[in-house]
């Protein structure tokens, strides 16, 4: 897996095409090989939050971990081996608390030392199903805030249609050393709102940025840098993209040419940069109505440079605690 491989036709060139030597964070990604060809490059670009939810997870996550310099991989173990049955308030509860149990048992023991955060945490109300188990969604949830103070780790956060649930939990929120919203849904007042509310968190906008998603544009661009993170959400969410190819058939060579195969799904690594691309496209198209004094300033905030340094020191402040950037 080669960090960095082409990225969507869809996406205009940029300055993060040269930009070799730098980081790209991918703040949300779930392990879904047995193990992780990295080549030498990668490890030098790469840095991310595998999110993890049982023991053996662990052991897989940790050797990732390895592989890489010292805060480059975060790992964050939460309770929601339970998400396929979500709409199960039986199961949320049993799977819920299994893995509330393991996630303690490793901070106590000597792989406590290689969790980063706890999480994901859940709260999804995106269906009637799931908006009939709530009740037992927050007593999961409210477990893993606790788990966050005690061991005074991030907390990672699912929320779909629930941010007035997220809103009355402001106040246990703002205790915690850092909050990352994963695949953040809300709008930029939203966000502003827990920002305002004392919470010390972080916003992670993944494919809804070269999806479309209105939303996580006006985010994109609406929110401060400092406050925002990317992700992949990898192997869930993926971007798709059209390969050329022929069909033997055919003997016009032009025409074999210009067919589209069935569309390939991106890998977790272009689908990143594909995302990053999209971000730094939007910031610098906000600039555009800047008046002559300010958009100088607004260029230079949306330059690819500034874009990357920033979401890696935004990662290492949000998992570490301590906003390290070894650029």
């Amino acid at each position: 897996m080669k960090l960095l491989a082409t990225s969507t036709s869809a996406c205009r060139e940029s300055s993060l095409n040269s930009s070799s030597a730098r980081i790209f964070v991918d703040a949300h990604f779930h392990l879904a090989e047995k193990s992780y060809a990295f080549d030498e490059g990668a490890l030098q670009n790469f840095a991310g939050t595998v999110n993890i939810s049982s023991a053996e997870e662990l052991e897989r996550a940790v050797q990732l971990k390895k592989l890489f310099p010292p805060r480059r991989i975060a790992v964050s173990f939460g309770a929601f081996s339970f998400f396929e049955k979500l709409g199960d308030s039986k199961a949320v509860l049993n799977l819920g608390r299994e893995n509330l149990a393991a996630i303690e048992t490793a901070l106590k023991g000597t792989s406590g030392a290689y969790i980063d955060a706890i999480g994901e945490a859940i709260l999804d109300a995106s269906d009637k199903e799931r908006r009939g188990t709530l009740e037992a969604q927050l007593e999961i949830f409210k477990e893993q805030i606790k788990l966050a103070k005690s061991y005074n780790k991030c907390l990672v956060i699912h929320c779909v249609r629930c941010i007035s649930q997220i809103f009355e939990l402001s106040p246990l929120l703002a205790e915690l050393p850092a909050v990352v919203f994963h695949g953040w849904g809300g709008t930029p007042s939203e966000a502003q709102t827990l920002l305002k509310r004392g919470v010390n968190c972080w916003f992670s906008l993944g494919t809804q940025l070269p999806g479309g998603k209105k939303s996580a544009a006006a985010c994109a661009v609406a929110l401060p840098l400092e406050r925002i993170l990317f992700e992949t959400d990898f192997p869930y969410c993926s971007i798709k993209r059209a390969i050329r190819c022929a069909d033997a058939s055919l003997s016009d060579d032009k025409l074999k040419s210009s067919l589209l195969c069935a569309p390939q799904p991106l890998s977790q690594l272009e689908t990143l940069r594909s995302v990053y691309l999209r971000a730094e496209e939007l910031r610098q198209q906000a600039c555009a109505p800047c008046s002559p004094a300010s958009n100088a300033q607004c260029a230079q905030a949306a330059q690819a440079e500034n874009l990357l340094e920033q979401i890696y020191y935004n990662f290492s402040s949000a998992f570490f605690s301590s906003a390290i950037n070894s650029l």
